[in-house]
């Protein structure tokens, strides 16, 4: 079951232009991020410890733990959102992001995937 708590810390997170944003990879040797790298980011930062070294060069694959950590399984973590993806891609987060869609419009449409909005 997803884990709304921190799922809505990942989208506050996309949206605190506290990240840069960053393609293809989790996070660039010069330190933007893909939005999945700011989700691994946020987890590790809130203690989870991964049995498994962490691959920032990775595309989409994130260690279980991070996934257990967002309440998520399988592609959990990057589901199909709704609507369009850029240039006919499925519209994944990572799709998203790479397909140059701001932090805050992926944050929008992983809120409502989610139904992260607050009552």
């Amino acid at each position: 079951m997803p884990n709304k708590e921190h799922l809505r810390m990942w989208v506050r997170a996309l949206r605190s232009g506290a990240y840069q944003q960053g393609h293809k990879v989790m996070r660039t040797s010069d330190n933007k991020y893909c939005c999945l790298g700011v989700a691994m980011d946020l987890a590790l930062a809130n203690g989870v410890v991964c049995n498994t070294e962490v691959d920032w060069g990775q595309t989409v694959e994130m260690p279980k733990e991070i996934k257990e950590w967002f309440g998520v399984t399988g592609r959990g973590i990057n589901p199909i959102l709704a609507g369009r993806g850029p240039r006919g891609n499925t519209p994944t987060p990572a799709n998203l992001n790479d397909g140059n869609v701001p932090f805050d419009k992926i944050a929008d449409r992983i809120e409502q995937h989610f139904e992260l909005l607050e009552d």
